[in-house]
């Protein structure tokens, strides 16, 4: 059985419609979106292969663009930047880093960690305000970093970032994921 999809704008309103067609009567019958349920299949896939993904993540894509043209636009021009920031001792090893990027008015940062020897010495704070001057200098005006509740929450509310979301539970054993948000000024 062959299916066709056609898509249809109806009062600003998107209508999807499918034409079934066997392919040897010459016959066809139009069914709606919500008929169609019943003949389509599910599976769960734990080694999809590229393609499919790829499917998916282009009907998101599609979507997006459609709905923000002028971010796609702007997202082309300006790809993320990666924003590295490193501490090493003196005999040139690293003792700790942060691993970020930048893209548009923010900088994400996805990790922020010290030797543990080395903790508490101020290392951290150095880094954050070393990676948030770049980023000022890349015109962000906003920071963004997610932890655990064991790892650095504390930290970073001390350097000046607001919690924006809190998932509790987050890895299934007890502990709290934070989403913080910091405003960058011109000034530290």
């Amino acid at each position: 059985m062959q299916v066709l999809c056609l898509l249809a704008k109806a009062r600003n309103r998107t209508l999807y419609m499918a034409i079934c067609c066997t392919g040897h009567c010459g016959h066809t019958t139009l069914r709606s979106h919500k008929t169609m349920r019943n003949h389509l299949s599910y599976r769960v896939d734990t080694a999809a292969s590229d393609a499919p993904l790829e499917t998916v993540r282009s009907f998101l894509r599609g979507h997006n663009q459609t709905a923000n043209p002028e971010f796609w636009v702007a997202r082309e021009l300006n790809e993320p930047c990666p924003l590295h920031v490193f501490a090493f001792d003196d005999d040139e090893n690293v003792i700790g880093g942060l691993l970020g990027w930048t893209q548009f008015l923010w900088l994400r940062v996805d990790i922020l960690s010290v030797q543990l020897e080395f903790r508490g010495a101020g290392i951290g704070r150095v880094l954050m305000e070393r990676a948030e001057s770049e980023a000022r200098g890349r015109e962000c005006c906003h920071a963004f970093v997610e932890t655990m509740d064991y790892q650095a929450p504390d930290f970073y509310v001390k350097c000046g970032y607001e919690v924006a979301g809190r998932l509790e539970n987050w890895d299934s054993h007890g502990h709290a994921k934070f989403f913080l948000i910091k405003h960058l000024s011109n000034s530290s």
